[in-house]
Protein backbone atom coordinates (compact mmCIF):
# COMPACT_ATOMS: atom_id res chain seq x y z
CA UNK A 1 0.00 0.00 0.00
CA UNK A 2 0.99 4.05 -0.83
CA UNK A 3 3.11 5.37 2.01
CA UNK A 4 1.15 8.58 1.50
CA UNK A 5 -2.24 6.80 1.63
CA UNK A 6 -0.91 5.09 4.67
CA UNK A 7 -0.19 8.61 6.46
CA UNK A 8 -3.73 10.11 5.38
CA UNK A 9 -5.37 6.97 7.01
CA UNK A 10 -3.60 7.59 10.24
CA UNK A 11 -5.49 10.39 10.52
CA UNK A 12 -9.62 11.06 11.52
CA UNK A 13 -12.23 12.07 8.68
CA UNK A 14 -12.88 15.49 10.83
CA UNK A 15 -8.71 15.96 10.51
CA UNK A 16 -8.80 15.11 6.76
CA UNK A 17 -11.67 17.20 6.23
CA UNK A 18 -10.08 19.98 8.35
CA UNK A 19 -7.17 19.59 6.68
CA UNK A 20 -8.45 19.91 3.25
CA UNK A 21 -10.14 23.21 4.07
CA UNK A 22 -6.90 24.46 5.02
CA UNK A 23 -5.06 23.70 1.94
CA UNK A 24 -8.23 25.29 -0.21
CA UNK A 25 -8.57 28.00 2.01
CA UNK A 26 -4.69 28.77 1.42
CA UNK A 27 -4.91 27.78 -2.49
CA UNK A 28 -7.59 30.75 -2.93
CA UNK A 29 -5.99 33.30 -0.60
CA UNK A 30 -2.84 32.96 -3.31
CA UNK A 31 -4.99 33.02 -6.50
CA UNK A 32 -6.80 36.17 -4.95
CA UNK A 33 -3.32 37.66 -4.39
CA UNK A 34 -2.36 37.02 -7.86
CA UNK A 35 -5.78 38.12 -9.27
CA UNK A 36 -5.10 41.54 -7.41
CA UNK A 37 -1.57 41.57 -8.96
CA UNK A 38 -2.20 41.09 -12.12
CA UNK A 39 -5.16 43.49 -12.51
CA UNK A 40 -2.52 46.19 -10.79
CA UNK A 41 -0.14 45.41 -13.59
CA UNK A 42 -3.21 46.17 -15.93
CA UNK A 43 -3.72 49.08 -14.49
CA UNK A 44 -0.51 50.75 -14.15
CA UNK A 45 -0.01 49.40 -17.95
CA UNK A 46 -2.99 51.13 -18.97
CA UNK A 47 -1.98 54.85 -17.14
CA UNK A 48 1.53 54.23 -18.75
CA UNK A 49 -0.51 53.78 -22.52
CA UNK A 50 -2.74 56.54 -21.54
CA UNK A 51 -0.04 59.07 -20.99
CA UNK A 52 1.89 57.94 -23.88
CA UNK A 53 -1.38 58.76 -25.85
CA UNK A 54 -1.49 62.19 -24.58
CA UNK A 55 2.26 62.80 -25.19
CA UNK A 56 2.74 61.69 -28.63
CA UNK A 57 -1.24 61.83 -30.21
CA UNK A 58 -2.82 64.63 -28.44
CA UNK A 59 0.20 67.21 -27.64
CA UNK A 60 1.92 65.95 -30.83
CA UNK A 61 0.54 63.74 -33.91
CA UNK A 62 -3.06 65.65 -33.82
CA UNK A 63 -1.06 68.83 -33.91
CA UNK A 64 -0.41 68.34 -37.98
CA UNK A 65 -2.53 66.98 -40.61
CA UNK A 66 -2.44 63.52 -40.92
CA UNK A 67 -0.86 63.66 -44.40
CA UNK A 68 2.03 66.10 -42.73
CA UNK A 69 5.15 64.42 -42.09
CA UNK A 70 4.92 65.32 -38.61
CA UNK A 71 2.03 63.01 -37.93
CA UNK A 72 4.26 59.73 -38.57
CA UNK A 73 6.85 61.28 -36.93
CA UNK A 74 5.09 61.71 -33.38
CA UNK A 75 3.38 58.37 -33.52
CA UNK A 76 6.88 56.41 -34.67
CA UNK A 77 8.16 58.50 -31.26
CA UNK A 78 4.77 56.77 -29.70
CA UNK A 79 5.55 53.19 -30.45
CA UNK A 80 9.23 53.77 -29.75
CA UNK A 81 8.07 53.53 -25.77
CA UNK A 82 5.34 50.91 -26.30
CA UNK A 83 4.89 49.53 -29.77
CA UNK A 84 1.44 47.31 -28.19
CA UNK A 85 -0.51 50.26 -28.50
CA UNK A 86 -3.38 49.22 -30.96
CA UNK A 87 -4.68 52.93 -31.07
CA UNK A 88 -1.15 54.24 -32.01
CA UNK A 89 -1.18 51.54 -35.00
CA UNK A 90 -5.05 52.63 -36.04
CA UNK A 91 -3.16 56.33 -36.18
CA UNK A 92 -0.04 55.29 -38.30
CA UNK A 93 -2.65 53.40 -40.40
CA UNK A 94 -5.03 56.18 -41.32
CA UNK A 95 -2.64 58.64 -44.40
CA UNK A 96 -2.26 55.25 -46.10
CA UNK A 97 -5.54 54.15 -46.38
CA UNK A 98 -6.11 58.66 -47.82
CA UNK A 99 -2.82 57.71 -49.67
CA UNK A 100 -4.53 54.34 -51.63
CA UNK A 101 -1.38 52.47 -49.82
CA UNK A 102 -3.51 49.85 -48.93
CA UNK A 103 -0.67 47.49 -48.01
CA UNK A 104 0.65 49.31 -45.83
CA UNK A 105 -2.45 50.54 -44.09
CA UNK A 106 -3.34 46.74 -44.03
CA UNK A 107 0.13 46.10 -42.26
CA UNK A 108 -0.59 48.21 -39.81
CA UNK A 109 -3.87 46.91 -39.05
CA UNK A 110 -2.35 43.72 -38.34
CA UNK A 111 -0.21 45.00 -35.75
CA UNK A 112 -3.50 46.78 -34.49
CA UNK A 113 -5.68 43.27 -34.65
CA UNK A 114 -2.65 41.57 -32.84
CA UNK A 115 -3.10 44.13 -29.75
CA UNK A 116 -6.41 44.84 -29.70
CA UNK A 117 -8.43 41.85 -31.33
CA UNK A 118 -11.61 43.07 -30.07
CA UNK A 119 -11.62 46.59 -31.49
CA UNK A 120 -9.77 45.94 -34.68
CA UNK A 121 -10.67 42.85 -36.30
CA UNK A 122 -13.74 43.70 -38.13
CA UNK A 123 -12.18 47.02 -39.16
CA UNK A 124 -9.45 44.95 -41.35
CA UNK A 125 -12.41 43.32 -42.68
CA UNK A 126 -14.17 46.71 -43.63
CA UNK A 127 -10.70 47.79 -45.14
CA UNK A 128 -10.30 44.64 -47.14
CA UNK A 129 -13.93 45.05 -48.70
CA UNK A 130 -13.98 48.99 -48.97
CA UNK A 131 -10.73 50.10 -50.10
CA UNK A 132 -9.20 46.73 -51.69
CA UNK A 133 -12.60 45.24 -52.79
CA UNK A 134 -11.49 41.68 -51.54
CA UNK A 135 -14.70 40.80 -50.80
CA UNK A 136 -13.74 37.39 -50.13
CA UNK A 137 -10.85 38.30 -46.92
CA UNK A 138 -14.02 41.11 -46.10
CA UNK A 139 -16.26 38.01 -45.68
CA UNK A 140 -13.39 36.11 -44.13
CA UNK A 141 -12.74 39.08 -41.30
CA UNK A 142 -16.32 39.83 -41.15
CA UNK A 143 -16.84 35.99 -39.93
CA UNK A 144 -13.84 36.08 -37.16
CA UNK A 145 -15.18 39.29 -35.65
CA UNK A 146 -19.01 37.92 -35.36
CA UNK A 147 -17.59 34.18 -34.39
CA UNK A 148 -15.84 36.61 -30.95
CA UNK A 149 -18.87 39.56 -30.73
CA UNK A 150 -22.05 38.13 -32.46
CA UNK A 151 -23.80 41.60 -31.73
CA UNK A 152 -21.29 43.28 -33.35
CA UNK A 153 -23.13 45.37 -36.16
CA UNK A 154 -20.38 47.25 -38.30
CA UNK A 155 -19.31 44.04 -38.68
CA UNK A 156 -22.38 42.38 -40.25
CA UNK A 157 -22.75 45.07 -42.03
CA UNK A 158 -19.76 45.24 -43.94
CA UNK A 159 -19.94 41.62 -44.34
CA UNK A 160 -23.55 42.43 -46.28
CA UNK A 161 -21.98 44.61 -48.38
CA UNK A 162 -19.48 42.00 -49.08
CA UNK A 163 -22.29 39.75 -49.61
CA UNK A 164 -24.20 41.99 -52.17
CA UNK A 165 -20.63 42.34 -54.48
CA UNK A 166 -20.49 39.07 -54.67
CA UNK A 167 -24.78 38.60 -55.62
CA UNK A 168 -25.86 36.99 -53.21
CA UNK A 169 -28.55 39.49 -52.65
CA UNK A 170 -30.74 37.77 -50.02
CA UNK A 171 -28.33 36.86 -47.48
CA UNK A 172 -26.91 40.49 -47.67
CA UNK A 173 -30.47 41.63 -46.70
CA UNK A 174 -30.88 39.62 -43.86
CA UNK A 175 -27.70 40.19 -42.20
CA UNK A 176 -27.68 43.95 -43.10
CA UNK A 177 -31.12 44.40 -41.07
CA UNK A 178 -29.90 41.96 -38.15
CA UNK A 179 -27.09 44.31 -38.05
CA UNK A 180 -28.89 47.16 -37.71
CA UNK A 181 -31.33 45.52 -35.15
CA UNK A 182 -27.98 45.29 -33.21
CA UNK A 183 -27.00 49.04 -34.05
CA UNK A 184 -30.34 49.99 -32.26
CA UNK A 185 -29.29 47.89 -29.54
CA UNK A 186 -26.53 49.52 -28.74
CA UNK A 187 -23.67 47.30 -30.06
CA UNK A 188 -21.07 49.32 -32.67
CA UNK A 189 -18.04 51.17 -32.42
CA UNK A 190 -17.35 53.65 -29.91
CA UNK A 191 -15.25 56.30 -30.90
CA UNK A 192 -14.52 58.72 -28.72
CA UNK A 193 -11.14 60.23 -29.54
CA UNK A 194 -11.99 60.80 -32.97
CA UNK A 195 -10.17 64.41 -32.88
CA UNK A 196 -10.27 65.11 -36.95
CA UNK A 197 -13.22 63.05 -39.14
CA UNK A 198 -16.19 60.83 -38.41
CA UNK A 199 -14.14 57.89 -37.91
CA UNK A 200 -14.28 56.31 -41.59
CA UNK A 201 -15.07 52.71 -40.28
CA UNK A 202 -18.39 53.17 -38.34
CA UNK A 203 -21.25 52.34 -39.52
CA UNK A 204 -23.30 56.06 -40.12
CA UNK A 205 -27.17 53.89 -40.33
CA UNK A 206 -28.39 57.49 -41.01
CA UNK A 207 -27.01 57.18 -44.17
CA UNK A 208 -26.39 53.52 -44.18
CA UNK A 209 -30.16 51.63 -43.97
CA UNK A 210 -30.84 53.02 -47.10
CA UNK A 211 -28.27 50.80 -48.72
CA UNK A 212 -30.11 47.38 -47.46
CA UNK A 213 -31.82 46.25 -50.41
CA UNK A 214 -36.17 47.33 -50.52
CA UNK A 215 -35.20 48.65 -47.20
CA UNK A 216 -38.49 50.83 -45.74
CA UNK A 217 -38.95 52.94 -43.04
Amino acid sequence: MPSNFMALHAFKPKQIIKMIIKKTALITFFLILNHIFLAQINSDKKEKQQAILDTYLKQGAYQYHYLLQGWQTWIDKGLNEDSTIAYLWEMKALPYWKTQKYDLGIACYNKAVQFDRERNLGRRGYLRCIFQKNYDEGINYSNKSIASYKQFSDAKYYKGLCLLEKGDRASAIVLMTEAKKDFENGYSINEDDSFYEPYPYKVNWYMAKWTIPDYKE
